[in-house]
């Protein structure tokens, strides 16, 4: 049996391909099949101008290099930012400009995994919390300390620790959804965005 995935050829009654461990059902066959058939990853300033065609465009799908690129954008703004006069012209009112888009990409981005794009406001809340949680403790910490009361700045210095291991698992997570492959095929946010039998936004 031939892996549609790899071109392995593998005997008939194997069920997973002896290369690349593709199980040889109908349905993964079909899906290796929608895979050979996918766009290839949009490039720097196509992804840019797309998410600024899509400024307001809080539905449908994007795929990762989209989304990618678009973040490498806001760090490049943010690297500018730091320039005296010139830079910080630039980067306040570049700053302003990927705020909106850099939600609409995110949510997109989120809809390509079958998430919804809700999740980056509870993201951020929680963040927030999270960082407000870890400089409070550690503030009270040190204050608490000054008048020898070492136990209840032990428990306060805990819980800054505790809020800052939460704070690398919530960004650790984030990523992780973030730099996830989107869900193959249709899914209830839209068509997938790499198939070539879906609209192709990416042509410049």
């Amino acid at each position: 049996m031939k892996c549609l995935r790899c071109g392995n050829d593998n005997p008939e009654d194997t069920q997973f391909c002896g290369r690349c461990g593709t199980p040889l059902g109908t349905h993964i066959a079909m899906n290796a099949q929608v895979d050979s058939a996918q766009l290839p990853m949009v490039e720097f300033i196509p992804a840019i101008r797309l998410a600024f065609r899509n400024y307001f465009k809080f539905s449908g799908r994007s795929r990762r290099s989209e989304y990618w690129w678009f973040f490498l954008l806001t760090q490049v703004l943010s690297i500018i930012g730091n320039i005296p006069i010139v830079g910080w012209i630039i980067g306040i009112i570049g700053g302003l400009a990927v705020i909106i888009p850099g939600i609409s990409i995110t949510t997109r981005r989120l809809h390509d995994i079958g998430r919804s794009g809700w999740w980056q406001l509870g993201y951020w809340v929680v963040t927030i919390v999270v960082w407000i949680v870890l400089i409070g403790a550690f503030a009270a910490g040190f204050a608490v300390l000054e008048n020898e009361r070492y136990w209840f700045a032990g428990l306060l210095f805990l819980l800054s620790t505790a809020a800052s291991i939460g704070a690398i698992a919530l960004i650790a997570v984030w990523v992780i959804w973030l730099v996830r492959k989107g869900d193959l095929g249709p899914n209830k946010y839209g068509p997938d965005p790499r198939q070539r039998t879906s609209q192709q936004p990416y042509k410049s």
